[in-house]
Formats: C-alpha cells, sequence, structure tokens
C-alpha cells in the first residue's frame, strides 16, 4: 500500500511506495494524454524518455514524490498513480472544487 503524506501550510505530498521482490513500472496520467514514467534514479520523467528504464529496483521502497508538488496541483491536474498499469492513487477535484485523493487499498 502506499504511504502518502501532507505536510504544512501548501500540503506538499510526499508518496512512499513499499519495496516490493521484482521490478515495478509506476507511472503517472491525466486526462489530457500526459504519462509520465518513474526512475528511481531520475525521478519523474515523460514515459517516451524512459526506453525501458523506468523500472524500481528489487527490495527498495521508492520515494515517488517528496513535496515538489502540492495536493491542489495534483488534483488540478486530476493526476492517477498506476504501478502495472493497475491505478494505485487518484488525486482529483471533489465537489465545490475540494482537493481530495484516494489510495486503492491492498492486495
Amino acid at each position: 500500500m502506499l504511504e502518502i503524506t501532507l505536510q504544512g501550510v501548501l500540503w506538499a505530498v510526499f508518496m512512499t511506495a513499499p519495496a516490493t521482490p521484482y521490478p515495478v513500472t509506476y507511472t503517472a496520467t491525466n486526462p489530457g494524454g500526459t504519462v509520465l514514467g518513474y526512475s528511481q534514479t531520475a525521478g519523474w520523467m515523460s514515459a517516451d524518455q524512459c526506453y525501458g528504464n523506468c523500472r524500481t529496483l528489487p527490495g527498495q521502497p521508492v520515494s515517488l514524490l517528496q513535496g515538489e508538488l502540492t495536493l491542489e496541483v495534483l488534483a488540478g491536474e486530476d493526476v492517477t498513480i498506476r504501478r502495472d498499469g493497475v491505478p494505485v492513487a487518484w488525486f482529483y477535484r471533489f465537489f465545490g472544487g475540494v482537493p481530495v485523493f484516494s489510495v486503492a487499498p491492498e492486495d
């Protein structure tokens, strides 16, 4: 299960994924068609720049977000985080434009 922490006045988002025994692929998408891939050595980048290297290292937790984005920004972009193609976290606006997030239940 992803661990998501919101900190500070601006609600900076810190997201850590647990270690897995095998490499996995994390992507971030939005309805506008943007697709980012996560590289454990380079961070988030355009998926077409990954060249097959956007995979995690086995046995190591992954810091997907380290406070560089706020809940407001992620919800405004309607971002979905996927692990191996399966949605694991969603950032969106609720009624009245309130920024919220949801995390998929544990497997």
